[in-house]
């Protein structure tokens, strides 16, 4: 499902520029603020923490380490903070980034570092970030669509006019050219309009 603001381009016949999230209805649904709105940010934080705990369970039972280091070198990196704004999560690697399947370099190195083998280190990532998007999906992401559901419902809203395609010829005339996603070999550019519509990792290396 995407976020509101994209319904609102591709759909704009049904999903109106006034509405704001479902949840707080106070901000516009970018892919930031889905994940980041006041409404939904403890949940994520403890989807964070668990996640946490599961990668460091998972290097534990990998390592002759103590468990004590381990967990105080994964605790203590910054990927784990949470932005507080869009602008942060642009500028820094956070757990904004983690979200979206991006992978921290010192990620990689701690695991690394505290396995008795590099081999381990792909399997431990792959069962995390398994784990930590499968509660991303059923503890938010449903959420989220359920509260969708329910103002589509007061709107009375069908399967059908869901379904239907935006047509100018029939609908009033939407100019969209500003929502027009920008082709940029330059990161930061690229994460800023990630962050408000929710582009994929893999549409980077289409800007290339």
């Amino acid at each position: 499902m995407p976020t509101l603001e994209k319904l609102k381009i591709t759909k704009p016949h049904i999903y109106k520029a006034s509405w704001y999230c479902c949840k707080c209805n106070t901000s516009k649904e970018t892919w930031f603020h889905l994940w980041f709105c006041h409404y939904s940010i403890d949940t994520l934080k403890n989807i964070r923490d668990q996640t946490l705990d599961k990668l460091s369970d998972l290097v534990i039972l990998n390592s002759q380490h103590k468990r004590s280091e381990i967990r105080n070198d994964l605790a203590t990196s910054s990927f784990w903070i949470i932005p507080t704004s869009q602008l942060m999560a642009v500028h820094h690697f956070s757990f904004a980034d983690l979200i979206t399947g991006l992978i921290s370099n010192d990620l990689v190195t701690i695991i690394d570092y505290h396995t008795a083998s590099t081999t381990y280190t792909e399997a431990i990532i792959n069962e995390a970030f398994h784990f930590m998007f499968n509660k991303l999906y059923h503890d938010m992401w449903i959420s989220c669509y359920s509260q969708l559901n329910l103002v589509e419902k007061s709107f009375n809203l069908s399967s059908h006019d869901k379904r239907s395609k935006y047509d100018s010829a029939i609908h009033d005339t939407l100019t969209q050219s500003r929502y027009q996603r920008p082709v940029s070999t330059r990161w930061i550019n690229w994460c800023s309009s990630a962050s408000q519509f929710g582009f994929s990792w893999i549409d980077f290396i289409n800007t290339l």
